[in-house]
């Protein structure tokens, strides 16, 4: 086992301490283990059993875009050159620091991440692909196998704020929006990036397992249905190459439709549910 001490994996505790304390476990069996902080409000950092992890304070719960900007700023604080964002309901594998953080040394200007796998071994995201010109967004190899990728590298338009990796000079230059609370903060993160020359790769022998929505599993599917809306909307106006208010419009209409489509065909979407699509349409109209 290495020590990474130029590396800070920072996890963003929302949820069940058990899961965050499962993630650490599986960061500390690896090839390459950085140092570990824990993002949280004051009150649930007496839950962790980790003498050795860092804590990072942040008592007003703003939303996981915040926690992720405390998160750099204490890195940057710390003199780290290279930080890793977290979802805490991760189990990373063994070597896929350790392949990340190779990438990283011959290819500084990226933000990498893994291939992110559900519980059942299918892909959940291995890079995101957002189209700037209808606002369609979706999670490359969705449902698939990883013997199904036949490229070692995935150049993507944005990589999953589930697990991702960069050096801390990048978030020097790019912080997160803070009106994004929850989803599509990664994406425009990363497009923002972009636009400085920065490129997001996934690595296809980098893997991550996510146990699945333990940060947002005390809201309801009207909230959720409703932030991915508004979220979605924001995305598509802030960097659409679209020129001419009727086109965004319309398109904006047709981001609403596929939102609406979407949460339908979800087994527990629901009436709340498309309440919350219809909410979040006037959520960002408002702001």
């Amino acid at each position: 086992m290495n020590r990474g001490r130029d590396i800070l994996l920072c996890i963003v505790h929302f949820g069940e301490h058990s899961l965050t304390n499962w993630a650490i476990e599986s960061i500390r069996k690896g090839s390459l283990v950085p140092e570990i902080a824990i993002v949280s409000r004051e009150g649930d950092l007496t839950h962790s059993p980790f003498s050795d992890v860092k804590l990072i304070v942040e008592n007003e719960n703003r939303g996981y875009s915040s926690r992720l900007n405390v998160a750099a700023e204490y890195a940057i604080g710390e003199g780290y050159k290279y930080v890793i964002f977290s979802n805490n309901d991760v189990v990373v594998e063994s070597s896929t620091i350790e392949m990340l953080y190779a990438f990283l040394r011959e290819n500084p200007d990226t933000i990498a991440g893994p291939v992110i796998l559900r519980e059942d071994q299918r892909i959940e995201s291995a890079g995101i692909r957002f189209n700037l010109m209808t606002g369609r967004h979706y999670n490359l190899f969705y449902g698939m196998s990883i013997s199904d990728i036949n490229r070692g590298v995935i150049v993507a338009d944005a990589v999953a704020g589930t697990f991702m990796m960069m050096q801390t000079e990048i978030v020097k230059r790019i912080r997160f929006d803070e009106n994004y609370s929850f989803y599509f903060e990664d994406v425009d993160f990363c497009l923002r990036a972009r636009q400085n020359n920065i490129r997001s790769v996934v690595i296809r022998d980098a893997i991550i397992v996510h146990k699945g929505r333990s940060c947002i599993s005390r809201l309801d599917m009207y909230r959720i249905a409703s932030m991915v809306t508004a979220n979605h909307i924001r995305t598509f106006e802030k960097h659409s190459v679209l020129k001419g208010e009727i086109l965004r419009s319309i398109v904006k209409k047709g981001i609403v439709g596929m939102n609406l489509l979407y949460f339908l065909l979800r087994g527990n979407g629901g009436l709340d549910a498309i309440k919350g699509v219809l909410m979040g349409e006037g959520e960002y109209k408002s702001q």
